[in-house]
């Protein structure tokens, strides 16, 4: 009996181990499947959490892991970590960075057609921007990027504005920027915008223009609110207006070589994901100007003057010869994008 018993023990003991030992292969393969079979790079210059851009590489991010159920793992740099813009652009050419996300103003240095994307009064409203980037003419603007090495154009956003800022008097009309030193981007349609309107456009470092602004050096500046408020700014001008002079847009690219090595179901997924992160970015800077506003209207009183849509037509007149200087230097396809963007803001003035 005492063997039997013994026996039977041991049979009992062996089957909980064989048991144990099949329970951990089958960890050990479900570990092995969830392992990602791609890693890529993301990598833009948002400047914290609460920065559009960086809301919108997040979304990228998580949409990306999200839809291939962890295949794909994004390794996210925000914040610069990896470079300015002209960096990581050139790191997208190079192939150092998969994934990027920043404004047509620097990409346009590398892919001419984002020069569109600097025609004053182009983009008139939230509405009218993205009727333009979810729509056929934005897939069309998207498809230029593929001529260039190196690059996979995925999305075009954006939906915020470098709104006029100033110390001297509030801006409600044309006549208001004249005599006014204002600084801007060193983007010749930019410039001219602001010579147009007959304020004069000085050079200013971004980093040294609270302090050009204080010591009067210069009158005015433009900027989104979500990038006036950390700055300040809001405490040595007094006066803002809603004016939607030239818009903040962005691409969102990948890297060619990378992209031709993807499956079509990845392929899928990083084109889908990219739609989801331009309209996360769009909702992103409605929401996070509205609270800026908010906040140096708070902290300051600073005077905001939202203009109205029936408000508009003098300041696009106003700068028609902007557009009768560059649009001729576009390309055919381009002028013709252009005139048609500007033709669909017609019902939003």
């Amino acid at each position: 009996m005492e063997v039997c018993f013994m026996k039977k023990n041991f049979m009992v003991i062996l089957l909980i181990l064989c048991a144990i030992g099949l329970m951990a292969e089958g960890s050990k393969e479900a570990t092995a499947e969830k392992k990602p079979v791609l890693e890529l790079t993301l990598a833009d210059t948002g400047s914290g959490p609460n920065s559009p851009l960086t809301i919108s590489g997040t979304a990228w991010k998580n949409e990306i892991e999200r839809l291939s159920g962890g295949e794909i793992k994004v390794n996210y740099f925000t914040q610069s970590q990896l470079g300015g813009e002209r960096d990581l652009m050139e790191g997208i050419q190079a192939g150092t960075i998969d994934l990027y996300l920043g404004s047509t103003g620097v990409a346009a240095t590398f892919i001419p057609e984002m020069n569109v994307f600097n025609l004053p009064f182009l983009f008139l409203n939230r509405e009218h921007c993205e009727e333009v980037e979810f729509g056929p003419l934005g897939k069309e603007i998207v498809s230029f990027i593929d001529k260039y090495p190196g690059f996979k154009g995925l999305a075009i956003g954006g939906a915020g504005w470098r709104y006029p800022m100033n110390k001297v008097r509030p801006v409600k009309k044309p006549d208001d920027f004249k005599g006014l030193k204002w600084r801007t981007m060193e983007v010749p349609m930019h410039l001219d915008t602001y010579r147009a309107f007959g304020a004069s456009p000085i050079p200013v470092a971004f980093t040294e223009l609270y302090m050009a602004l204080k010591l009067g050096t210069v009158d005015g500046q433009e900027n989104a609110p979500s990038i006036t408020y950390p700055m300040g700014f809001h405490e040595v001008c007094k006066y803002y207006t809603t004016l939607p002079v030239l818009l903040n847009g962005d691409i969102y690219v990948m890297n060619k070589t990378k992209w031709d090595g993807l499956s079509e179901k990845h392929k899928d997924i990083i084109m889908k994901s990219a739609q989801v992160a331009a309209r996360a970015l769009n909702q992103a800077f409605q929401d996070e100007d509205e609270k800026a506003l908010q906040a140096m209207i708070e902290e300051t009183g600073l005077q905001v003057y939202r203009i109205p849509g029936e408000e508009l037509p003098p300041f696009i007149e106003a700068t028609k010869s902007v557009w009768d200087k560059y649009l001729p230097q576009f390309p055919q396809r381009l002028r013709e994008i252009a005139l048609e963007i500007r033709d669909l803001g017609k019902k939003y003035q």
